[in-house]
């Protein structure tokens, strides 16, 4: 019986490090295929990038370029790498409400923001609205100052200052992150696919490239009544890119057209790089944020798996 006894235990102990030998393995082969995804992702994000810098025209974008085309590349390793580049400013930028130039920019904001809320049927847009005037301008005056969030339960304080990316609206009352990856039940189109928040600080607004702009987006910029523009230009784009934003003048006028001005052109400065690289069911995702300098040059903002 003891010798029995002995056989079982020991065969016990033969069975855990042959399984806690495997675990370590597939742990191993876990971690080695996680760091071949990684380098997959950030070879195929260099060679988007590198993309952007060759656009031979830099005065216009538009979805019709070859830097709006999918990207897919097949390693002799198994590994598959699928890229696409976004143009970042299709979208409002939040952080458009600091702006103080030119005159009344702050404002236009402001209905343009409450625009898009209204029209993602987002509840209570007011609230939200002011929550979020209050979380981005400089002064310490409002409802939802430091003095708001200074009574939660984690204490923290209003940044008074432009957003440096959407993970700051899970702190803005009436605001949560989640807003931004489902679309409400009653609204055709989701904030994610408006507006966004790009790290930059700006007296100035940061524009909306009309050509690549969903039509939500230039009809909350353009206002009401304005529909048929709204129409005219995206049929205009779809033939051929616009190369100026002077048809808009000819339709609102130039007293309109100054306010609106400076939240509208044909070209683009950031985009937004997506990359996904799978291995044997494994998957690595990457996104970079990246500024086009006027000379073509790509600068990262943010890289991050």
């Amino acid at each position: 019986m003891m010798v029995l006894v002995i056989l079982a235990a020991a065969t016990g102990m033969v069975i855990k490090i042959q399984y806690n030998a495997r675990s370590a393995l597939a742990r191993a082969d876990r971690g080695f295929q996680e760091g071949r995804l990684r380098v997959a992702a950030a070879d195929m994000a260099r060679n988007l990038l590198q993309v952007l810098a060759d656009d031979e025209d830099l005065l216009v974008d538009h979805w019709s370029e070859d830097w709006a085309a999918e990207f897919e590349l097949e390693y002799p390793d198994g590994v598959t790498a699928r890229g696409r580049i976004m143009d970042e400013q299709r979208l409002f930028d939040m952080n458009n409400l600091t702006a103080v130039r030119p005159e009344k920019a702050g404002e236009t904001a402001e209905r343009v923001v409450g625009e898009i809320m209204r029209e993602c049927a987002l509840r209570d847009t007011e609230l939200g609205l002011d929550a979020l005037m209050d979380w981005v301008d400089e002064d310490g005056e409002g409802q939802f100052e430091s003095r708001y969030y200074s009574q939660k339960d984690v204490v923290y304080k209003c940044p008074d200052s432009f957003m440096l990316g959407l993970n700051e609206l899970e702190h803005i009352a009436g605001w949560s992150r989640n807003m931004f990856k489902q679309k409400a039940e009653d609204a055709e189109t989701a904030l994610k696919d408006c507006l966004t928040a790009l790290p930059v600080g700006r007296r100035e607004p940061l524009r909306v490239n009309v050509n690549t702009a969903p039509p939500v987006v230039l009809q909350s910029i353009l206002g009401g009544g304005n529909a048929q523009l709204v129409e005219l230009l995206v049929s205009m784009r779809r033939d051929s890119p616009l190369r100026s934003v002077s048809i808009i003048e000819s339709v609102v006028g130039s007293r309109r057209m100054s306010i609106l001005e400076p939240f509208l052109d044909v070209k683009s400065r950031f985009f937004r790089i997506n990359v996904e690289c799978a291995l044997n069911g494994q998957r690595e995702r990457l996104d970079v944020l990246a500024e086009r300098l006027a000379d073509g040059e790509m600068q990262v903002m943010r890289w991050g798996y």
